[in-house]
């Protein structure tokens, strides 16, 4: 397997940067859905699910149009929230040589799995009339989740050497997804340029923008899926903003699917984690300047609902255990500290730096932002094993 991810830079409109990221990555838009099929079908059988999709052996009996189909019921809160990444999202589609509905999967991802049932037959052009059925409680959606078990971290200028500000994270997925992993350059018409550690096909994922706002995430579960917002538009549009004050007002508007948790900074030195809900959202209070984040709630109007941490209960210690470690180097905190924090093997394969067949979960990627500096550093996989590659967003 590659070292590093494919490197994609696009520009222009948002179709004709659809139509280019298309064609770049027309491999893995192609395969994502018999891959997500794999990723759901992995989680079902791991966690024994009976739900409305699954048998007896809990596999769903889910195919690839039934994906299709699911996906075309969130267009219109794609269309309500950034019609412009609708139109990339068409691009996309026309590069990689594949139905709309198929490049509109990529960008709903798991939240398919909450679409209990659809009857909706597609119209010429791709898109689909009629309704369809959700649920409102976890449901399979909120249990595919549980596959993503990342740690994440903001460290503000009162805790580096150099002053300045360093966000990042470990991504912990299914080990099919790396295969999918890209690092995309976008230099749009009109906003800031970003570069994103992302998936072939996917327009919104963790980055770093020109305009110094970098953000990354944790999978949360509180029980609650709604058909709506999926998260991946909303994380695009954080990295059109110009501060964390845009970011905030971006996430006051959008209307979420599931539960996450971002942590967002920018290079005035300011950083916010929001842990958000189809409810609303909390602001997770930073300690000396210093946020440390992983797969359960930590604010006090969210922690009471928390439903993750029984089936991830690694995420408190990949908690103490990160947070120990910068509390120790405060003060003394360089990139270089970062990264040897995400080697970390201390707490075996379902660590910080995770190795975890069973399950199955590993760290697909390591990624750290720079928005003093403008760069962002990514290592493929695991990164005690592979080195990272710094990407300037200009």
């Amino acid at each position: 397997m590659p070292t590093t991810f494919p490197f994609v830079e696009i520009r222009g409109g948002p179709r004709e940067r659809g139509r280019q990221h298309g064609e770049a990555c027309r491999h893995q838009v192609q395969h994502y859905a018999e891959t997500l099929l794999r990723v759901l079908s992995g989680e079902a059988a791991l966690r024994s699910l009976e739900t409305a999709d699954a048998g007896a052996s809990g596999r769903p009996r889910l195919t690839r149009e039934d994906l299709y189909a699911r996906a075309l019921t969130f267009l219109p809160f794609f269309e309500m929230f950034a019609p412009h990444l609708v139109e990339e999202i068409r691009g996309i589609a026309e590069g990689a040589d594949v139905p709309f509905a198929a490049a509109l999967l990529v960008n709903v991802r798991a939240e398919v799995a909450g679409v209990m049932r659809v009857q909706a037959p597609a119209s010429a052009d791709g898109c689909a009339a009629g309704t369809a059925g959700a649920a409102e409680t976890a449901g399979a959606a909120g249990r595919a989740k549980a596959m993503e078990g990342c740690t994440s971290f903001g460290i503000g200028r009162e805790a580096t050497l150099r002053g300045d500000v360093l966000l990042g994270q470990n991504q912990d997925q299914a080990p099919e997804m790396e295969a999918l992993g890209i690092v995309l350059q976008v230099r749009p018409d009109d906003g800031p340029p970003m570069v994103m550690a992302t998936f072939g096909g996917l327009v919104g994922y963790p980055g770093l923008n020109g305009a110094g706002v970098a953000f990354f995430q944790n999978a949360l579960s509180n029980g609650v899926w709604r058909h709506a917002l999926p998260h991946y538009p909303l994380k695009r549009v954080l990295l059109e903003q110009d501060d964390v004050d845009g970011c905030l007002r971006t996430v006051d508007r959008a209307r979420l699917a599931s539960c996450g948790n971002m942590v967002i900074g920018d290079r005035h030195g300011r950083i916010v984690d929001v842990e958000a809900t189809p409810d609303g959202y909390a602001i997770v209070e930073l300690e000396d300047g210093v946020v440390v984040h992983t797969n359960h709630f930590l604010s006090d109007r969210f922690r009471p609902e928390e439903r993750l941490l029984g089936s991830l209960p690694d995420s408190a210690a990949r908690l103490a255990r990160m947070s120990a470690l910068v509390d120790e180097a405060r003060g003394q905190i360089t990139l270089e500290t970062m990264q040897r924090f995400l080697r970390d093997h201390d707490l075996g394969p379902a660590g910080i730096c995770r190795h975890e067949p069973e399950r199955p979960m590993k760290t697909i990627a390591s990624i750290i932002a720079e928005p003093d500096r403008g760069l962002l550093h990514v290592a493929r996989g695991n990164p005690c094993e592979n080195a990272y590659v710094a990407y300037s967003v200009e």
